[in-house]
């Protein structure tokens, strides 16, 4: 009869492989669901908590030439394009 020690050992080895077998997946497919997540809010105005931060930041990067609501609707299509690859798989190495 094996004791208990064991018998928590094997389930541990067990559960750890799982868990490394399937850890990339569940990063991946909740990266994407964030991206996606952010990005969709960013469609609204006044909605996204970003929307202050991706407008100052964008005004930065293009130097004023962009206008906010046109930047904004660039970013949430990146961000929306990026979290829908990442949950379909597509586009990885």
């Amino acid at each position: 009869m094996r004791s208990l020690y064991t018998r928590f050992l094997h389930v541990e080895n067990h559960l750890h492989h799982r868990l490394v077998q399937h850890s990339i997946t569940a990063l991946r497919i909740a990266v994407g669901a964030v991206f996606l997540g952010f990005g969709i809010l960013k469609y609204f105005p006044g909605v996204s908590p970003a929307q202050n931060l991706t407008e100052a930041t964008t005004h930065i990067l293009f130097l004023g030439l962009v206008p906010g609501d046109v930047a904004i609707v660039m970013i949430a299509t990146l961000e929306c394009t990026i979290g829908i690859l990442l949950l379909a798989n597509r586009g990885m190495r």
